[in-house]
Order: C-alpha cells, then sequence, then structure tokens
C-alpha cells in the first residue's frame, strides 16, 4: 500500500507544479487589441468588449490545471501555449503571438454559418460576446490533449461571454458599424457600447499610460508565425 501511495504522489506532482502568472500590466493592452480586431470588421452590431473579472478567475482556474484541452462549460474560449527546450517564452511575447495568431486565422474564413478552421478568430470577432477575461500560467509539465507531454510551457487562455461559434450562425451582421446596436446602446470608436461602458470607456481613456500603447501596439503588430 505505501508503494500504491508513493507513486502516487510522485505522478501527481507534476501536473500540479503550475505557476499562475501576473498579467495585470497587459490587460488593458489585451482588450485594446480586442476591439481592434473587432472595430476592423464590418458590422452593425459588433458590441464593445470590456474585461471581466469572473472570466479572468474561470480562466485562471482553468490555465493552472496544466491540461490544454478545451473545458466546454458553456465560455467561450481561445487558448495557446508555447513550449521551451530552454529558458520560458517571455509573457508579453506569449501574448501577442497567441492574439496575432488568433487574429491571422482570418485568411483562413470564408464567410459562412461555420468558423471552420478559423474558429479561434471567429470568437475573437462574435459579435454579441461582450465580456473577455484572460491568464497565464507557467507549466512546467503540460498534457496536450490526451497523450501528449509538453515540457517549460506557457499556456495562455481567454474566455468569452456570451460564448460565440454557434453552429448555424454568422459571426455579424454586415452593415454600417453601429447601425444594428442594441437598445440603450450607443457607438464607440465604431463598436456597440452600454451606459456604463461608455463612462468607464471615457475615465480609461484619460489615463491610458504610454506603456499600455506601446503593449497593444506590440500585439497588433505581431505577425503570424503559422498556426
Amino acid at each position: 500500500m505505501k508503494t500504491l501511495q508513493t507513486y502516487l504522489i510522485v505522478s501527481l506532482v507534476p501536473y500540479c507544479a503550475c505557476v499562475l502568472l501576473n498579467i495585470r500590466p497587459f490587460q488593458r493592452a489585451i482588450l485594446q487589441a480586442h476591439n481592434f480586431y473587432r472595430r476592423n470588421e464590418p458590422a452593425s452590431n459588433m458590441r464593445l468588449l470590456r474585461w471581466d473579472r469572473y472570466l479572468e478567475l474561470r480562466a485562471a482556474r482553468w490555465s493552472e490545471t496544466c491540461y490544454f484541452e478545451h473545458q466546454r462549460g458553456g465560455l467561450g474560449e481561445n487558448l495557446s501555449y508555447f513550449s521551451s527546450t530552454g529558458r520560458p517564452v517571455p509573457p508579453r511575447s506569449v501574448i501577442q503571438r497567441s492574439i496575432g495568431l488568433w487574429a491571422a486565422e482570418k485568411r483562413l474564413y470564408r464567410w459562412s454559418r461555420g468558423c471552420g478552421a478559423a474558429c479561434h478568430y471567429t470568437q475573437l470577432i462574435w459579435a454579441r460576446t461582450s465580456r473577455v477575461g484572460c491568464s497565464l500560467s507557467f507549466c512546467p509539465v503540460m498534457r496536450v490533449g490526451r497523450g501528449q507531454i509538453q515540457r517549460n510551457a506557457m499556456y495562455f487562455a481567454c474566455f468569452y461571454a456570451p460564448a460565440g461559434n454557434y453552429i448555424g450562425q454568422y459571426p455579424f451582421i454586415p452593415g454600417r458599424r453601429c447601425s444594428r446596436c442594441g437598445r440603450g446602446e450607443a457607438c464607440v470608436g465604431g463598436l456597440c457600447a452600454g451606459r456604463i461602458q461608455r463612462f468607464f470607456g471615457r475615465r480609461r481613456r484619460r489615463s491610458v499610460k504610454m506603456s499600455s500603447k506601446k503593449e497593444f501596439m506590440g500585439i497588433v503588430s505581431e505577425k503570424s508565425q503559422g498556426i
């Protein structure tokens, strides 16, 4: 019995040694990058995304498992990881490359009621989605799917609500920007925003730091290196 207990402890420890990283310095840039790509679509009903603490916590709970697979818990999800045989990939690079690769799937998308090979991209620009929260974890050992193992991996997860990528639905309604915003919403930079979003949007724009702008520009200028 002692032998079995020892074996279980040793086998489970590598999957529990995750380190949840602080990405608060990048939150604003992550949000700006999402809204940048959403604003570039010819959508009449595209909503302005806002950061959601609950979704951030859900994403953190999932990335801490060090298990690269969709959790399918009723939320939209975009996941990515970068592993290394040397030092871990820096957080800034992980975030920039992840969002850049998700957005780069646009070239794989053909206007249809299914996301095909571009499901990260369609979730990124799903019009009805209004909230996002992300997390980043360092995984000494990561399980990928049912059998693959990756070491020294940085695991980035973004969760969205309401979820997108519904089969049988288009990601947005084409048309003049903001022409089909909901009741009580106003047009803010080409995106539909509610009253609370408009208030905090004005407040945040006055206090945007240059570092945030640099992070945002780094994300949207990141070139795809392959999916």
